[in-house]
């Protein structure tokens, strides 16, 4: 029956069927008038009011903004941010770590490393997580973030880093971008312009028999890999990150950085792309794996008050310290300094309250593209990519919601299967 399911077809039918976790089935149900309930009750995001009111859910500290790639599609000016590029201190470190204990008093879900290239600075790194043990183990009042994480290309999986990465437990994210002619293409040395597809597989064969982490891949999906991203190619790829037994495998689509009228890649690729995604991984019954089945099901199996009208928890219940001490609401603001919350050598916690409210009222509700979209209810999308594309906190690209749409199809058009014989 799902071959005769098209796009077209699926929507009256999703609209009818509310997605319930706790049978991991479709049932019938007033989908529709769900979404249309819960949307005007316009419920207020119950994150946090204030930044001592809950445990906070991700704390990104950019240890520094170098980068030894040069990536065609990078969003952040080579990893620079457009900023002067600077490593953290150790004294810095040191003053962010005190920062984050004696702040997030109730604790930190995720601490998170970033870059430009994380991994450039492996010492900053090891120094906090070391530096916050410390702090943690003579200080009982003191909380242990729940767990670390780090996003990186992958070129510099040393034997010290893994030395590192095996003893914090730090959940590693590596980022791939399809098969090497098209992560070739996309990722390259700064220096030599050669791709570094052929290392970062070098390296994780090296790594995997004595890596005690959890590792993730990444794969930015852009309008220059869509075309080129066949069946085949999707097939023997994610087979290949799969022989690593990932902890979870996110497809990232990326908007680059154009107007709406030079997108390359027409609406209908990208559907296609998704459909045979999404038909190679339920047919290989793979999709506990994916972040995005995993995430489009939740959206949908989320009790009715917890439904949020914000896009994101930036500003809200997440934040980022950037290599010289900054504090923005997420990473992707960081180029921007007037989005710059405070510096941890000069922060009062009002400017962290401030900045709640200011996010807290960027609201689906009070788009007119959201209103009238029937995902709304269920969708979360990235505010800083309507800054970058569109110069506006929240105007994202018809791109990235039309995506987020095909993306909810093409899960619910495979769940459904069974449901409507």
């Amino acid at each position: 029956m799902k071959d005769e399911m098209g796009t077209q077809n699926i929507i009256p039918i999703v609209k009818n069927y509310f997605y319930e976790a706790n049978t991991n089935k479709i049932l019938r149900g007033s989908y529709e008038s769900i979404i249309e309930n819960e949307f005007n009750n316009k419920h207020e995001v119950t994150l946090m009011s204030s930044f001592v009111d809950v445990k906070l859910k991700k704390l990104t500290i950019t240890v520094t903004n170098a980068c030894n790639l040069n990536c065609s599609y990078c969003y952040a000016g080579g990893g620079s941010y457009n900023k002067a590029v600077k490593t953290m201190t150790k004294k810095l470190a040191k003053e962010v770590v005190n920062w984050m204990l004696m702040t997030f008093k109730l604790g930190i879900e995720n601490v998170q490393f970033f870059g430009g290239e994380p991994l450039l600075a492996l010492n900053i790194i090891g120094f906090i997580c070391e530096e916050i043990e410390r702090r943690c183990s003579e200080n009982n009042n003191l909380i242990k973030p729940q767990y670390y994480s780090i996003v990186t290309n992958g070129t510099l999986l040393t034997n010290k880093a893994q030395e590192i990465l095996n003893k914090y437990k730090i959940n590693l994210t590596i980022s791939l971008d399809g098969p090497q002619d098209s992560h070739d293409a996309f990722r390259v040395y700064k220096k030599s312009n050669k791709g570094s597809y052929n290392d970062i597989l070098t390296l994780l064969k090296k790594n995997e028999l004595n890596r005690e982490y959890n590792i993730a891949f990444q794969v930015t999906v852009t309008d220059d890999l869509v075309p080129i991203m066949t069946p085949i190619n999707i097939c023997e790829f994610f087979s290949l990150l799969e022989s690593f037994n990932p902890s979870l495998i996110h497809i990232n689509h990326v908007t680059q950085i154009r107007s709406e009228n030079e997108e390359k890649v027409s609406i209908a690729e990208w559907e296609r792309f998704n459909r045979d995604l999404y038909d190679y991984i339920y047919k290989l019954g793979i999709k506990k794996m994916y972040k995005d089945v995993i995430g489009t099901l939740s959206k949908i199996s989320k009790p009715i008050s917890a439904v949020c009208d914000n896009y994101c928890s930036a500003g809200i219940n997440e934040f980022c310290v950037d290599e010289v001490g900054g504090i923005y609401p997420c990473f992707m603001f960081q180029e921007f300094p007037e989005y710059q919350i405070s510096h941890i050598l000069e922060y009062e916690s009002q400017e962290m309250d401030k900045s709640i409210k200011n996010f807290q009222t960027i609201k689906k509700s009070d788009n007119s593209k959201c209103l009238s979209c029937w995902l709304r209810n269920q969708c979360s999308s990235c505010i800083a990519e309507g800054l970058l594309v569109n110069k506006e906190v929240g105007n994202n690209s018809n791109l990235m919601c039309e995506n987020k749409k095909n993306k909810m199809l093409e899960v619910l058009k495979h769940e459904l299967v069974g449901e409507l014989e």
